[in-house]
């Protein structure tokens, strides 16, 4: 009877990891496909909306992105330039990373109008966030047009 039980268990977690497996792959692969799309979507439905369902789901969207925070400059890393430059440029990567998080808060408070609202800090961010896109698909529309 307990064999059976653990058999039950192991088999639902097994499908409950496939599951998030699954989840997570097609939403890298969303998030991974259209890079820097996410992050700006997100920012203009929390500039523009008080919804309290729409600022969740800018949030959520928001949020999805920020995976590739993480994975996604070591792939592009590991792709365009030699192995024996990684360690090196990830690094650097993760030290202007580091420096973004840190002074950006502060960055945004002074950003924050007078009356209370963060529009323009919003703003600001929405900017960051197409310049980045901008930045990442640049070399993709060279490679297109060759």
């Amino acid at each position: 009877m307990l064999d059976h039980l653990v058999i039950g268990l192991t088999a639902a977690l097994q499908l409950k990891q496939f599951l998030f497996m699954v989840a997570g792959t097609v939403i890298g692969l969303w998030v991974g496909v259209l890079p820097g799309l996410g992050g700006p979507v997100a920012m203009a439905i929390l500039t523009s909306s008080s919804a309290p369902g729409l600022l969740v789901a800018g949030c959520v969207l928001f949020g999805l992105g920020l995976g590739n925070l993480v994975s996604l400059p070591a792939l592009i890393v590991q792709r365009e330039f030699p192995s024996r430059d990684f360690a090196r440029i990830v690094s650097m990567i993760v030290a202007i990373n580091q420096f973004a998080f840190a002074f950006g808060p502060a960055l945004l408070g002074r950003l924050q109008r007078p009356d209370g609202g963060y529009t323009h800090a919003l703003f600001a961010c929405l900017a960051m966030e197409m310049l980045g896109a901008v930045i990442v698909l640049a070399p993709l529309v060279g490679r297109v047009k060759r």
